[in-house]
């Protein structure tokens, strides 16, 4: 609805625009009249119109004057002023005051609905044109996430080497010329204190905490927040007070996370960076940070500072090799994991030149990549908790580089045992699932993709867990559930063997008879006349 006001000093014009209107235009509404500029203005910022017909002579505050200050009070609003022949000259001066067009008086009624259609397509245009932009900026702000996200992936991978392009989007980000920290927030015991939960509980407890660091980094700092990794958030702020302002700000996200929500963190403080180009160091020293310190324990803050101690040969640490064992051993794959171990660590030996005290501190940091990877893998937390602490105190007695070597192998090999425990229980329940569906769904035409599907396995892999735990595969065990449970129908009752056949989930009774015949000898016809022999037979 389109919102009219009527200001003349002379009430017939009114009458004669709102007669008009009333008529021709139903969807205009005259929502107010005045003859004064004066109350014209009073009503204008009550009734908000979206139209107003002014007369350019009006006692008082006149129609120019009046004009000027509207467009002041109701932006957007159309005026179109009433004036004589003999004001022609003061209609100009309105127009060029912000007026939209001008009639002269008498006006006719076609000049009044031209003057009208045209507002209202006017005003239909600039509503959709700031419904367009309204819908822009939402998307824009949905968007916002993804890019930051897609900003700091390019920054602590190095892919993007146009420093002036990662300024610019930096800055379209809100962040600031520098300097800049490298904060790395890692959720402590994600994968298994949440074991029990279902995924969309899993979600909606790391969202908390996103929204717990980001509410944290807007009071304190300018910065970005995005998640990296399936627990953990990458914080990248702009920090001039350095490393002491940049401690500070990590024990705030850290007592952020514990005061509300249920989860704690650890968070490593990586170094600080003059300009952009130097975040990828800090993140890799943000890494370092959380890698000790959750080897350590939990709910913590970590500064990379701290543990500079070795960083001329961190330049050659073999990443790639230290991730595939870590996969290694999330999938409990022993005999890759060990050989991967072997590999690895020739290189850690020529990177630490024997040395006992660099090659404890590389051990440590592979235990805690160890560790990690076992929790991911599902083993038991209270486990490998009561392995840390009893290994710590050997790693310290190791005297030699050859000892530091033997103490992660056996910190690997119980990492391998915890999760395959734990995936030995898995497989146990995933087959007593499988099992249930079978026993529910025989009578129907139960695939093996149908139970792969109900227990989130690949048929591939279901079948030979199935082989594996029961010894017979999924078609043997479908097929020995269905044939006993016709033996008892033929027995029991008097249908046709058709209607067994159909009833225990074989769409052909042919077929069906023949696979009977197969595994007792006899048809199904004959299998219920001995039965019935034998029942007819005097006992004793």
């Amino acid at each position: 609805m389109v919102k009219v006001l009527l200001v003349d000093d002379e009430p017939l014009e009114c009458e004669a625009i709102r007669f008009i209107l009333e008529r021709e235009r139903p969807e205009v509404q005259v929502v107010g009249q005045a003859g004064s500029g004066r109350l014209a203005l009073k009503l204008a910022r009550e009734l908000r119109p979206d139209i107003v017909f002014m007369d350019i002579q009006m006692p008082g505050i006149g129609g120019l004057e009046a004009t000027q200050a509207l467009k002041e009070a109701v932006p957007g609003v159309k005026v179109v002023m009433l004036t004589a022949y003999d004001e022609f000259d003061f209609a100009q001066r309105a127009l060029k005051l912000g007026a939209s067009d001008y009639l002269l008086k008498p006006a006719r009624p076609q000049e009044i609905l031209r003057v009208v259609d045209n507002m209202c397509r006017e005003l239909a245009e600039a509503a959709a044109r700031e419904e367009e932009e309204k819908r822009l900026r939402q998307e824009l702000e949905a968007m916002m996430p993804f890019i930051a996200t897609g900003l700091v992936l390019d920054l602590v991978s190095g892919r993007s080497t146009n420093l002036e392009q990662l300024k610019e989007r930096a800055s379209f980000l809100g962040l600031g010329p520098g300097p800049y920290q490298v904060l790395l927030v890692d959720i402590d015991h994600f994968a298994a204190s949440t074991q029990a939960r279902r995924e969309v509980e899993r979600q909606v407890l790391k969202k908390e905490v996103y929204q717990a660091l980001l509410r944290t980094l807007q009071d304190n700092a300018q910065g970005l927040v995005t998640p990296l990794g399936s627990d953990t958030f990458l914080v990248l702020a702009c920090v001039p007070g350095g490393k002491e302002a940049a401690l500070e700000l990590a024990e705030k996200l850290r007592e952020a996370v514990a005061s509300s929500t249920p989860c704690t963190v650890t968070v490593g403080v990586g170094t600080t960076c003059a300009d952009l180009a130097e975040v990828p160091l800090s993140y890799a020293a943000a890494q370092r940070a959380v890698r000790y310190g959750s080897f350590f324990g939990a709910d913590q803050v970590v500064a990379s500072s701290e543990l500079e101690r070795g960083d001329a040969e961190s330049t050659f640490y073999p990443y790639e090799l230290e991730a595939r064992l870590a996969q290694s051993v999330r999938l409990g794959e022993a005999e890759t994991a060990r050989a991967v171990f072997r590999e690895l660590w020739q290189r850690l030996s020529a990177a630490t030149a024997g040395e006992a005290e660099l090659a404890r501190a590389r051990a440590l940091e592979l235990a805690t990549v160890l560790t990690r990877a076992a929790l991911e893998g599902g083993a038991e937390s209270s486990v490998l908790s009561v392995l840390q602490r009893a290994s710590l105190e050997e790693l310290t007695a190791a005297p030699t580089a050859a000892a530091v070597k033997e103490w992660v192998r056996a910190v690997l090999d119980e990492c391998l045992k915890a999760v395959e425990a734990s995936q030995a229980a898995l497989r146990s329940e995933v087959i007593g699932q499988a099992k249930r569906y079978i026993n529910q769904h025989f009578r129907e035409p139960v695939s093996l993709e149908d139970v792969a599907r109900e227990v989130h396995l690949s048929p591939f892999y279901l079948s030979r867990l199935f082989k594996e735990k029961e010894g017979v595969n999924f078609v043997d065990y479908l097929t020995r559930l269905r044939l006993e449970e016709a033996k008892k129908l033929l027995a029991q009752t008097n249908d046709t063997v058709a209607a067994i056949a159909e009833q225990v989930g074989y769409a052909e009774a042919n077929y069906f008879s023949r696979i009977f015949r197969r595994h007792f000898g006899m048809s199904p016809s004959e299998y219920r006349e001995r039965r019935f022999r034998a029942a007819a037979e005097p006992q004793g």
